[in-house]
């Protein structure tokens, strides 16, 4: 038995299954109804499809755990991921993962990295010296941001 499962989630209920895409299938298989309309109508809206989050479990199919707020609670997950629904008959299903989370980090991080050149630029524009205070603390956050994160 492995030791490990999928978990897929979304407003109308969640589902586990040995892997992602079968968590997914399956999910969507026991709300079909209630979400053909939701998919349309997130289309409409000019969004991708029905919003479906997804993560793997580090416990056995069959572990004890709780579901709080449409998560695994009291045990270890990774590799989450963000799905949309873009079509849904009642015999054929499509889907594909999002990046919605990714995009927003990678704006927050540009944005800080931005406010911080902003910093620096302006201290070293106002300073009377390179050794003031606010240019080395600047200089220093900027060399901080710039080494890659592990």
């Amino acid at each position: 038995m492995e030791n490990f499962h999928y978990f897929a989630t979304f407003a109308l209920g969640w589902a586990t299954a040995p892997t992602r895409e079968e968590a997914i299938e399956k999910l969507v298989a026991a709300n079909r109804n209630e979400l053909k309309p939701i998919v349309k109508n997130t289309q409409k809206d000019g969004l991708p499809g029905a919003y479906i989050w997804t993560c793997k479990v580090h416990a056995p199919a069959d572990a004890n755990y709780k579901i709080e707020w449409y998560q695994p609670k009291g045990v270890e997950t990774s590799d989450h991921q963000e799905h949309a629904v873009t079509y849904l008959t009642n015999t054929q299903i499509a889907h594909c993962r999002t990046y919605e989370g990714e995009s927003k980090a990678l704006r927050e991080q540009l944005e800080d990295r931005t406010q911080l050149l902003r910093n620096l630029s302006y201290s070293v524009v106002t300073a009377e010296s390179i050794h003031d205070s606010n240019v080395q603390k600047y200089a220093q956050e900027a060399k901080e941001f710039a080494v890659p994160s592990a």
